[in-house]
């Protein structure tokens, strides 16, 4: 699809996975990056005013943190959680 569309004069954008993403020139030369303060590396927004520097989201959730929230959510039980929890599943 790239070698068809980039000739045509239209919006159009590959859609990437996570690693794509992170190895792609462009978010690097953007400045789209950032690594929270656990490690975890993170897509930030594409659109910025030019005088800006680039501005991780400072609402992104840690790698985990609703993990117990949405399993009760979904109906587990006190037991099931904590078995996955054991397993290292949540």
């Amino acid at each position: 699809w790239e070698a068809f569309l980039a000739p045509v004069d239209c919006c159009w954008a590959a859609v990437r996975n996570l690693k794509e993403a992170f190895d792609d020139p462009f978010t690097a030369e953007r400045g789209m990056v950032f690594t929270d303060a656990d490690g975890n590396r993170h897509v930030g927004p594409p659109i910025r005013f030019a005088k800006e520097p680039p501005q991780p989201n400072p609402k992104l959730a840690s790698f985990g943190e609703h993990s117990m929230e949405i399993a009760r959510e979904a109906g587990l039980s006190a037991e099931e959680i904590e078995a996955l929890r054991a397993k290292g599943t949540i």
